[in-house]
């Protein structure tokens, strides 16, 4: 009797995999693509339910017919998979992982709403979802995978995350080494050194950089071509004029700026090799030591980052140094570091905000909520670390300050910069509903947004063929007047400005999107614009054929990387977005404080991104989120294996963290 019931239950699992393997082989690659039928057919069909049917079969056959023997093999990896799965976890997840699965579930289902064709009786994409009783199910069926697939990839990374935590137990790994054993400088100099060794061979194919839009109007506006403004941080445009005059001084430009290109390569390896010991003191595993050297040294989203002239290398060797410091405040007792931490948070505070302004942002809410911990009495919030960042913003504001009024640049802001957002948002209502609108609503939106051939100029990835046609000198009243008609407009068609939100950023929660890499030093030139490139011919900013070709074939070397099953993951930003909600998760489930806390960062810097917006693809600002990662996952298998330790004084096993967890949901 036992041992049929114990048939039964396997049976049963067996046939709870072969579905749920079915259902993932067939719906995760379904794009959603609406289906033409038969007409002929079709009108014969004598009842609605018929033709629902006859619909939703032809769907699903032409969707089978694209499928080739690569997906048998998948099918048998899903089921071998969820066969694995359920002889390791025990546990539930949490309500809080559920969640995560259904927002990423519906971040994909609305990717692919978004990539499908509209039809120009249409205005929304998300219609393109319920259409009609196949696509409903279709849409259905496609969610559901992608929240079974979520599930099951969460359940594996808690239960190898859980492992890897007995495996240091038994080779009894104190939680923090001794840093006074250790020659800490002596590893961070080193490792620093190896990190610019990997980098040497395509510093010296990209010499003397990459020189971004963004880098030429800083040159030309220190150098008379435009006016010197501050929406450039003025720090980075100082600093890269600077070393550009030293190549000047030479009669080489070029030379200038690659010593600005070293300088920052040098302050962001420093920074990784910081990471690197940081990492190597506290785990003290060769084999992790090395894998960093060839993720700080050879992915290519790091090669292509470090010769960007721009402001964005500088803020991201600070910002990360910021995080790395956090975490050791966290994790770390050693009173004399701890005075050396101060010092390093105040400054690298400093500087994230000095070279990228949005930053103040974040550091203002992070201190916001670290005080609202600290008075609640949480143990873990130091107060001379919301003291060090507190002094930090009036630091900045001080330097930024000095360096305007010393250099006489505009300081007045550029307001669409931060309006970006909204804009889309109007574009897209004029875009698919300029008809419904009232000749006074158009007018007060031309104040403030000139609305000619703002449909065609429109772009759901990018806003700048929006925002740059935005008055600056819109008066209070007139921007008063626009908003009033936005939260009209959004009230008639809240769905079109949800629309232009996800449209936007989208790509920074699925792992479709490709990279797109920056490339030459001739990047910020723009064809037809004589007076934006004249920097380019005035100081003989050019390469060779032989070296413009090394650069081209080194790019596709990058692209096939990006494009590789599972390695090329490893260079996708969404990724770590995604690995990061998941120990989100886990640390919500395990009430892991201190990594919730050392989160905090991150997660406020890609609201920043949302707000912006980002580009697609952009790896100038989603790059950071790979960099910090290394930093973000320590961090909760420290605080994992300290409450681990903590639940052993209290007479629970490592076993019991999960289950006694998963009992509160």
């Amino acid at each position: 009797m036992c041992k049929f019931k114990k048939f039964d239950l396997n049976r049963k699992k067996i046939c709870l995999g072969l579905f749920k393997a079915m259902i993932l082989t067939i719906f995760l690659d379904n794009k959603l693509d609406v289906i033409k039928v038969n007409e002929l057919v079709y009108k014969q069909l004598n009842s609605r339910f018929f033709k629902e049917i006859y619909h939703l079969l032809i769907d699903f056959s032409v969707h089978l017919g694209r499928m080739s023997l690569v997906y048998f093999i998948v099918f048998i990896a899903f089921f071998l998979a969820f066969m694995l799965i359920d002889s390791w976890y025990n546990n539930r997840l949490g309500k809080f992982q559920y969640g995560i699965s259904i927002f990423l579930s519906l971040a994909v289902l609305f990717k692919y709403a978004l990539d499908l064709e509209l039809p120009v009786s249409e205005t929304s994409y998300f219609h393109l979802l319920i259409l009609n009783g196949t696509q409903c199910i279709k849409s259905i069926l496609t969610f559901s995978s992608w929240f079974i697939l979520f599930n099951t990839i969460q359940k594996i990374v808690e239960s190898c995350l859980l492992r890897l935590l007995k495996q240091d137990n038994k080779r009894n790994m104190p939680l923090v080494h001794n840093h006074s054993n250790l020659n800490w400088k002596k590893h961070l100099i080193r490792n620093t050194l190896v990190i610019l060794l990997f980098w040497t061979p395509f510093l010296i194919i990209d010499y003397p950089g990459v020189l971004i839009y963004d880098g030429v109007t800083q040159l030309m506006q220190y150098n008379g071509y435009e006016a010197l403004r501050t929406d450039h941080p003025i720090a980075s445009t100082l600093i890269l004029n600077y070393s550009f005059n030293i190549g000047k001084f030479i009669g080489i430009p070029k030379v200038g700026l690659f010593i600005y290109v070293l300088v920052q390569a040098t302050l962001l390896a420093s920074v990784f090799g910081a990471v690197i010991t940081w990492i190597s003191i506290n785990t003290n595993h060769r084999a992790v030591q090395k894998g960093l050297f060839f993720f700080f040294g050879l992915l290519p989203i790091v090669l292509t980052f470090v010769p960007l002239i721009s402001k964005d290398i500088i803020f991201a060797s600070a910002f990360v140094l910021l995080n790395l410091l956090i975490a050791i405040s966290l994790f770390n007792s050693n009173t004399k570091i701890n005075r050396i931490i101060f010092l390093g948070i105040l400054l690298s505070s400093t500087v994230s905000m000095l070279f990228r302004k949005n930053i103040l942002y974040v550091i203002v809410l992070f201190v916001l909520i670290s005080l609202i911990l600290f008075l609640m009495k949480k143990k873990f919030v130091k107060i001379n670390l919301i003291l060090a960042l507190f002094l930090s913003i009036f630091l900045f504001k001080g330097v930024d300050s000095v360096l305007a009024n010393a250099y006489g640049a505009n300081t007045d802001g550029l307001r669409r910069e931060s309006l970006s957002l909204p804009f889309q948002q109007t574009a897209r209502y004029i875009k698919y509903h300029e008809s419904e609108m009232s000749k006074n609503e158009k007018e007060k939106i031309n104040k403030v947004l000139k609305i000619e051939n703002i449909g065609e100029r429109y772009r759901p990835k990018l806003s700048n063929n929006v925002k740059y046609y935005h008055n600056e000198d819109a008066t209070t009243t007139e921007m008063r007047d626009y908003f009033l008609v936005w939260l009209y407009e959004f009230s008639q068609h809240p769905v079109t400005y949800f629309e232009a939100t996800i449209d936007q950023n989208i790509s920074l929660f699925t792992l479709f999107t490709r990279n797109e890499y920056f490339n030459h030093l001739t990047a910020g030139y723009r064809e037809g614009v004589a007076e934006r490139n004249k920097i380019y011919s005035d100081y003989s900013l050019k390469v060779s054929p032989t070296r413009w070709s090394l650069q081209e074939i080194k790019l596709k070397c990058y692209q096939i990387f990006d494009r590789l099953p599972v390695l090329g993951l490893l260079d996708n930003p969404s990724m770590y977005i995604i690995l990061l909600l998941f120990l989100i998760g886990l640390a919500v489930k395990f009430k892991l404080m201190q990594s919730l806390y050392i989160f905090l960062p991150t997660l406020i810097m890609l609201l920043t991104l949302i707000a912006g917006p980002v580009v697609e693809g952009y790896t100038r600002y989603t790059a950071l989120f790979v960099f910090l990662f290394p930093i973000l996952f320590l961090s909760f298998m420290l605080d994992l294996k300290y409450q681990k330790v903590k639940n052993r004084k209290s007479g629970f096993l490592l076993n019991d963290i999960g289950k006694e967890q998963s009992r509160n949901y």
